[in-house]
């Protein structure tokens, strides 16, 4: 039982002390600015530099327009219809950025087009989970130790 302690202890050292083991994820999103401007990051606020993006116009498959973010993890477009816009970022390392733009109007008096639609942040960034979830695991296995102790001793 001691060892099986002991190498718990050990994977859960490992795992808080390495930065390989901090993934994160991604968030973003588009506002209206002489066009379509799409913010792009990780949940962390480091920005998603250089990435690929796939700009596709409502109601179709084919791909509008491809590009790549600015180091800050911009991209603009300027779309030709009104209608659901679909944005694709891909930072090629297996991080993913799905989003949508409603665009309203194409009036050139009203320049308008969807309000901002921040993504959602992750409530507990990803480091606070995993923590979260080790301090579970030992708090489980404290309860399960003592449980046993408890049991031997009143037998």
């Amino acid at each position: 039982m001691k060892n099986v302690f002991l190498s718990i202890c050990w994977f859960a050292i490992s795992l808080t002390l390495s930065p390989l083991a901090w993934g994160h994820g991604t968030i973003g999103y588009t506002q209206p600015a002489d066009g379509v401007r799409v913010n792009a990051g990780y949940d962390d606020g480091e920005p998603m530099s250089y990435a690929a993006v796939e700009i596709t116009a409502p109601e179709s498959d084919v791909v509008f327009q491809k590009g790549r973010t600015d180091r800050n993890g911009v991209f603009m477009f300027v779309p030709d219809q009104p209608g659901k816009w679909c944005i694709v970022v891909s930072d090629g390392m297996g991080h993913r950025l799905a989003l949508e733009h409603q665009v309203e109007s194409l009036n050139p008096e009203q320049k308008e087009t969807a309000p901002v639609q921040p993504g959602k942040p992750a409530p507990v960034s990803r480091r606070e989970g995993i923590v979260a979830g080790i301090g579970i695991i030992f708090g489980l296995f404290g309860l399960l130790y003592g449980w046993k102790i408890k049991r031997r001793n009143g037998k």
